[in-house]
């Protein structure tokens, strides 16, 4: 466990609450790199100890993507006939 450099980036090595082993890329500094690993060493010690929640991950079906994410990008970057026929294919499938 710990901080180390790999190329010009800062990485992080740790283990999780199921004792698994991650490593997550930080950035170019290295202070950055040591206080987010002592964060993460913090929340792993509170989520064994019952005290936070691990995150949650849950998978988006492609309709529910395109339902929220897809359609604002539509309405704000595309013109008002192109947002509509874009909106018109993906309810139709």
């Amino acid at each position: 466990m710990g901080v180390f450099r790999k190329q010009d980036e800062w990485w992080i090595d740790y283990y999780d609450e199921n004792d698994c082993r991650k490593r997550k890329k930080v950035g170019r500094s290295k202070k950055v790199a040591q206080s987010t690993l002592e964060e993460m060493r913090t929340q792993v010690r509170q989520r064994k100890m019952g005290i936070a929640e691990a995150p949650t991950t849950r998978r988006v079906t492609v309709s529910e993507f395109f339902f929220t994410h897809c359609f604002e990008y539509f309405d704000t970057n595309l013109s008002a006939r192109t947002a509509k026929r874009y909106k018109a294919v993906v309810n139709h499938s």
